[in-house]
């Protein structure tokens, strides 16, 4: 949906987009400021609490106090040699684990809860508490058990090798009965499963050994099948010579084709610089060995000589010499004939050496086929008796791990029997027997006290926390600053807190201008001309929230603020309902607002001068012409345009917002508004209303004061007063 702005009225400022209203955030509190206001409170409680726990202790003692009686067993790791102490060897902790774990479960288990109740000694050595399961002189075993489990308690000790089983009643002879026949009862049914589990393991240790020993025969009937039909002598023999010749073959292989290997690069090599279109590139060994050759020797030798005498010839003729010329003739065609030969050898050289390098070639690789197949043959034979060997290693294998397990299988048999005859044999043993409990676990007076305590100061915390999210009203500015499009302009104290002790609040700033208000209003003054200061704002409308929440004391001493600042400042009483800005500034009631609204008196005649020259208050005017119709009218815009023309800042005191609509038909006229509420009176709800009410009018809404705040409420304000206090007056 779209919002249309409304059209700007004269002399109010330029109209405002529409702000989506926000959800309401979650209260918060303060832990500091509530523990100072609720201190007193905390402490009698923190006291009642104590006291309550000594009360709740003496009391259980009377009625039910609770003694234990506990039995503890030593659980032993599985031993394999009765040569050697029971904790010797590497130990499987997660398997001693679970079964401590077993044991505990079969401890708690319906089977020897059950013959635990059963038993007819619980009935004689355990009167008074097995009293309570006799109906009509039968003993009821089914609860005597139930009860039996919601009292016995079998724990594991957490880094030890112990199991704890304990019983808890107020009879200390009985409960100590009950440990030591739960303990025998546990310890009977725990010896039955022992030797079931051990005879059963014995039987399945000699049949492992029948077992062992038909295996081993097995074995040996194959082998000796094996070696009549194998011949494993002749194979054995075989075997290494071929393994023998089979290597000899491979290195021959291995050196064949690493021959084959250059000659085919020197090959590849010859051919590419056959194929040059650049012609051959004859390597530097190539010409050395051709340099070397006698045709080549003797023809540089030719030239040399003749160099020599054309040398000695220089010295008698000059270079035109018929003579000496004769000689280049000669010594040219000679090294004509040496470059012409030197070109003829290295070809012709080169052309053999690939030709030989060709066939090279060709004789390799016919023979590393022939070895190819030599080798091929000879893996094949050499597998063949690998695998025969294989069957009979295999054969030998298995009968002596037959034989070993049939060995250990022996030895685990003379174990079993002797194991038999020691005590940690069961693996669980009774390390401490049960005795009577002398004192009592429950209950006890270190448990009861800081347990009473720390109940009753969370129930009254919880409800001192519940009655504060539950109070919505406005205690200070934190509170405001949680509403949604709602800032702060500032606070002012309670006229009570402020050390100055001003007389009338309304003109705290002229009758105590060091006091704490004075300052306070100082504070506020410097906010809202920073706000319109940078809006161009110059007429302000003070709209309190409900009667009695100081917009009038307000607006009284912001007037006189701003004057003392130098401003030309007025003051308009727009409260036609109750007006009092002119008792507070002793000027005459008419003629004033009403007056010049309908016509009857001149602005600048109705304005009264308050005591300074920068400050003028326009009064409410004649009773005859007060009416809240008149603010909405025109005649009240052009009223304000004209002020704001004469004045630096127009003050503008209406009704408050919770009785009357004038306010809002003043904020519609203004440039700019403010809400003022009382701390301890107004709900975050209702300002929150209001503000949003205000931030959809014409004027722009600077924020909220908040008026009358007490720092008995638990806050920080008391020291901030007495520190302004202390700094005004020095």
């Amino acid at each position: 949906m779209t919002t249309v702005p409304a059209m700007a009225r004269p002399g109010a400022g330029p109209a405002k987009p529409h702000t989506p209203t926000a959800a309401p955030p979650v209260a918060t509190i303060d832990p500091v400021k509530m523990f100072r206001k609720y201190k007193w409170v905390l402490a009698i409680t923190a006291v009642l609490g104590v006291v309550l726990g000594g009360v709740v202790h003496f009391a259980w003692m009377f009625i039910h106090p609770v003694y234990h009686a506990r039995a503890i067993f030593q659980v032993y790791s599985v031993q394999d040699d009765p040569t050697r102490p029971a904790e010797a060897g590497q130990i499987d902790d997660v398997a001693l684990e679970r079964f401590m774990m077993t044991q505990r479960a079969i401890m708690m288990s319906d089977l020897v809860t059950q013959k635990l109740a059963e038993d007819r000694r619980l009935r004689t050595e355990a009167p008074e508490w097995a009293a309570r399961f006799v109906e009509s002189g039968n003993f009821n075993v089914a609860e005597a058990q139930r009860k039996l489990k919601d009292t016995v308690s079998a724990r594991v000790i957490p880094q030890t090798r112990f199991i704890e089983m304990s019983v808890g009643w107020k009879n200390p002879t009985e409960v100590a009965a009950l440990v030591r026949l739960w303990r025998e009862t546990y310890d009977t049914e725990l010896r039955r499963q022992v030797q079931e589990s051990s005879g059963a393991q014995r039987d399945a240790v000699v049949k492992a050994i029948q077992d062992m020993t038909a295996q081993v025969e097995s074995a040996q009937s194959r082998r000796t099948k094996l070696l009549t039909d194998k011949k494993i002598d002749v194979i054995n023999k075989q075997s290494i010579d071929t393994q023998q010749h089979l290597g000899v073959i491979n290195q021959q292989l291995v050196n064949v084709r690493l021959d084959l290997e250059a000659l085919r690069a020197r090959l590849k090599t010859f051919e590419a610089e056959l194929s040059n279109p650049a012609g051959i590139q004859y390597s530097e060994t190539l010409r050395d060995e051709v340099e070397s050759l006698p045709e080549i020797l003797n023809l540089k030798q030719v030239i040399t000589t003749l160099t020599s005498e054309r040398q000695a010839m220089l010295l008698k003729f000059t270079e035109q010499h018929r003579f000496v010329r004769e000689l280049d003739v000669q010594l040219d065609g000679y090294r004509q004939s040496l470059d012409q030969k030197r070109s003829e050898l290295l070809e012709q050289r080169f052309r053999a050496s690939v030709d030989m390098t060709r066939t090279g070639v060709t004789q390799l690789e016919a023979q590393e086929l022939d070895m190819s197949e030599r080798q091929k043959l000879l893996t094949d034979r050499l597998q063949e008796l690998t695998q025969t060997q294989a069957q009979l290693d295999d054969i030998d294998r298995a009968i002596e791990l037959a034989i070993e397990n049939r060995s250990t299988l022996d030895l685990r048999l003379q174990e079993l029997n002797a194991l038999q005859s020691l005590d940690s044999f069961m693996r669980v043993l009774v390390f401490q027997r049960e005795s009577k409990p002398t004192e009592v676990t429950f209950p006890k007076l270190q448990y009861l006290l800081p347990a009473g305590l720390f109940l009753s100061m969370m129930l009254v915390t919880a409800l001192l926390v519940g009655k504060e999210l539950l109070d919505t009203r406005i205690k200070g500015p934190s509170d405001v600053a949680m509403i949604p499009r709602a800032r702060v302009v500032g606070l002012v104290p309670s006229a009570s807190e402020d050390p100055s002790a001003p007389g009338a609040v309304e003109t705290a700033f002229r009758d105590r201008p060091r006091g704490v208000i004075a300052e306070s209003f100082r504070q506020v003054r410097a906010t809202l001309s920073k706000r319109m200061d940078l809006a161009a704002h110059k007429t302000l409308v003070v709209i309190a929230a409900t009667p009695g929440s100081g917009a009038t004391s307000t607006v009284a001493n912001l007037a006189l603020v701003c004057a003392a600042a130098g401003q030309r400042v007025l003051v308009i009483d727009a409260n036609m309902r109750r007006p009092a800005l002119h008792r507070i500034f002793g000027v005459n009631e008419a003629p004033g607002l009403g007056d010049v609204i309908t016509q009857n008196a001149k602005l600048e005649g109705a304005v009264q001068r308050a005591g300074d020259d920068r400050l003028h208050v326009l009064s409410a005017g004649s009773r005859e012409y007060r009416a809240g119709e008149l603010l909405a009218t025109e005649a009240m815009t052009k009223l304000i345009r004209q002020a704001r023309e004469l004045y630096d800042l127009v003050l503008i005191d209406v009704a408050p917002a919770l009785v009357s609509g004038d306010g809002m038909a003043v904020a519609n006229r203004c440039d700019s508004s403010m809400l003022v509420v009382k701390a301890m009176s107004e709900t975050r709800g209702m300002v929150a209303r209001l503000t949003n009410d205000l931030n959809d009018a014409r004027a722009e809404m600077l924020g909220v004061l908040v008026n009358g705040v007490r720092s008995t409420a638990g806050g920080y304000l008391r020291t901030n007063i007495k520190a302004t206090h202390a700094y005004q007056n020095t």
